[in-house]
Formats: C-alpha cells, structure tokens, sequence
C-alpha cells in the first residue's frame, strides 16, 4: 500500500490480464530536513502532516539527494523493523547501514547519521532526533500489451 496518488490506465479486457502487464513509473521525490527534536512516531505524523511521508531511501542515488542536504547529526529516516521496511510500507532492497548496524534487538527506527556518510543506524524509536521528510513520488501504472 503507497500514500502516493495513483493515476490507472487500463486499456485490457480484465483485470488478470492488466495485472501481468503493468509498469510502475516513480517520480523524484524531493527531501526536506526538519530541525525539530521528535521521538519517530511523531516525526512520522509531523510528516505526513505536512508533506507525504518520512524519507523513504530507495536507491544510491536518492542517498545521494539526502547527504546533499547536509544536516548534521542523526536524523530519522522513515525506516523501521519489522522485517525493516520503509513507513510507506515499501520493501524495497536498497540499504546503506554502517558496519554492523542493524545491531540492537530493541532498536527498531533507522537513522541517517551524516558524520558517517550518512550512512544508517538503528536506535529506540522513543529518543527524539530530527528528521528528514520526502514529498513529491507518485506512483504512475500503465498497462502494456
């Protein structure tokens, strides 16, 4: 399930047949620090409040977007454990953790930490830390035959 607003084309007979022929096109997204000290949860709600959603990481490139910001410190990321997923509720396999994070059992909220490289980090989800909102991301679905 995506917070993202779909646009659906169907041109096909059925839905199975739409189904086995589609293809996701995803816009950039756009990534805003918050300098405000919240706890993850609530950082979660401040985002999706005011813009769509906590960063969700999806690729190098988009990494790439979130150092560019620099911010300083640790900021929360919209990843957390549960079988580490991004607040979206994406799966996606594109992970950038910092030697041998994830480490804590009772860590379960992802960080970017930007004097590493902005590499990742697990911590309780109930420490306030700033964090990184992201905004834009539809997702488009064409189907093709």
């Amino acid at each position: 399930m995506h917070r993202y607003p779909k646009l659906t084309i169907s041109v096909c007979a059925s839905a199975a047949l739409c189904a086995a022929s589609s293809l996701a096109v995803r816009q950039k997204a756009e990534f805003v620090p918050v300098n405000i000290l919240m706890t993850w949860t609530k950082a979660q709600t401040y985002c999706r409040t005011h813009y769509t959603d906590l960063a969700s990481v999806r690729s190098s490139a988009e990494n790439k977007d979130v150092f560019a910001k620099k911010p300083s410190g640790a900021h929360w990321l919209g990843l957390y454990r549960d079988t580490w997923k991004w607040s979206d509720g994406d799966g996606d396999a594109f992970s950038y953790w910092s030697g041998t994070q994830p480490a804590g059992s009772t860590e379960h909220c992802a960080t970017a930490y930007f004097s590493d490289s902005g590499r990742w980090r697990d911590w309780l989800c109930s420490y306030t830390k700033p964090f990184i909102c992201h905004h834009g991301r539809p997702y488009l679905y064409f189907y093709i035959f």
